[in-house]
């Protein structure tokens, strides 16, 4: 189906702009751990990675969700 009044392109641009929010999360703790990575001991990056990622993905989870709930 294809987008055919100004109406209906301005609810795909709000909608697009508000699911990559959820993609904003997860790039913002990419750059912001990334540096405190490098500058880790191996051992001790490889222990808080996987944290990150988990707490992560659950914040990112619970965002989609919220987008999901308020879809029409």
């Amino acid at each position: 189906r294809a987008i055919r009044t100004r109406a209906e392109v301005g609810v795909y641009s709000v909608a697009v702009a508000l699911s990559e929010s959820v993609w904003w999360i997860s790039n913002a703790v990419s750059l912001a751990l990334l540096p405190r990575l490098t500058r880790m001991e191996p051992e001790r990056a490889a222990e808080v990675t996987p944290v990150a990622c988990r707490n992560t993905l659950l914040i990112s989870a619970i965002g989609a969700a919220a987008l999901a709930a308020l879809a029409r």
